[in-house]
C-alpha cells in the first residue's frame, strides 16, 4: 500500500497523474487495458485522459450511483476501511480533525 498527501488533503489531477504513471502503467505494461473511473473530475481532465491513451487504456465513466455494481471492493472492502480508520483515528486524536463528513473520513 502506498500513501500519498498533498496540502489540500483532496485528490486533483496531479494525484491521478502520479498513481497513474507511478503504479498503475508500471504494472500493466502489455495489452490494452479498460479502466472504470467515477465522476470525479480529476479523472476526465484532457492531461490525465491523454495519459491514459498513450498507455492504451480505455478509460470509462461510472454514472453516478453505480458504482457499486461496476466496483464492487470499492463498497465491500474500501468503505468499511475508511470507516474503520476514521473511527480509530477519532479515538486516537480526539476528534481534532474536524466533524465527520457523511459517509467516511473527515
Amino acid at each position: 500500500m502506498i500513501v500519498k498527501f498533498n496540502p489540500t488533503a483532496y485528490a486533483n489531477s496531479s494525484n491521478v497523474l502520479q498513481w497513474s504513471e507511478e503504479q498503475l502503467i508500471r504494472v500493466l505494461k502489455g495489452p490494452p487495458t479498460f479502466l472504470a473511473i467515477d465522476l470525479f473530475s480529476d479523472h476526465r481532465t484532457e492531461k490525465v485522459v491523454n495519459n491514459f491513451r498513450a498507455d492504451d487504456i480505455a478509460s470509462r465513466i461510472i454514472p453516478g450511483g453505480c458504482t457499486g455494481l461496476v466496483q464492487p471492493l470499492d463498497v465491500s472492502i474500501n468503505r468499511p476501511f475508511k470507516n474503520l480508520l476514521s473511527v480509530s483515528t477519532s479515538v486516537c486524536y480526539g476528534g481534532l480533525w474536524g466533524p465527520k463528513k457523511r459517509g467516511g473520513l473527515a
